[in-house]
């Protein structure tokens, strides 16, 4: 019960509501980490820290946009105030 409760806290926001971002994660870093893989195995060296950035940035880029939309809150165009 408490890996389960663990699993539940770590693929959720503070306040208990699934968070998408933090599980379309997994397959962004699964993707950069094999690439990053086949980089070394193919050039039989490390790639430059350009690279290595990119892919991190990759990686972590919907659980990035989900914090920055989340910081700036709901934005609304002017002039649609009580429109729906």
């Amino acid at each position: 019960m408490q890996g389960q409760s663990f699993l539940r806290g770590v693929f959720s926001e503070g306040d208990g509501t699934p968070s998408f971002a933090r599980v379309a994660c997994i397959p962004t870093i699964l993707t950069a980490c094999c690439s990053i893989l086949f980089l070394v195995f193919k050039n039989h060296a490390a790639p430059d820290a350009l690279i290595l950035g990119a892919y991190a940035v990759f990686a972590v880029a919907p659980y990035g946009t989900n914090k920055v939309v989340a910081a700036f809150g709901v934005v609304k165009a002017p002039g649609l105030e009580g429109k729906s």
